[in-house]
């Protein structure tokens, strides 16, 4: 029998990627601040003030382009392996 070593969690760290830590810091890109400020604008109209129908679109907005700017920011600076 073979005694293996199974890790249950993804790698750690910029070692485990080898990814210089400078880079990991520059990928806070405008998209995601952008997406913050719509979610921070609508939660701001929906609580302090009455909400119209139309301001529950940037909530729509905001996640789709935070979530959107999360999974394609590993895939555009990577090489063609």
């Amino acid at each position: 029998m073979l005694a293996q070593k199974i890790g249950l969690f993804a790698p750690f760290g910029c070692a485990a990627a080898n990814v210089p830590s400078s880079h990991i810091a520059s990928q806070m890109d405008l998209g995601i601040l952008l997406a913050l400020a719509l979610l921070i604008i609508w939660a701001a109209g929906t609580f302090l003030f009455e909400a119209p129908g139309w301001i529950h679109l940037l909530l729509t907005l905001g996640v789709f382009l935070l979530i959107y700017r999360i999974v394609t920011r590993d895939t555009s600076d990577r090489p063609n392996e």
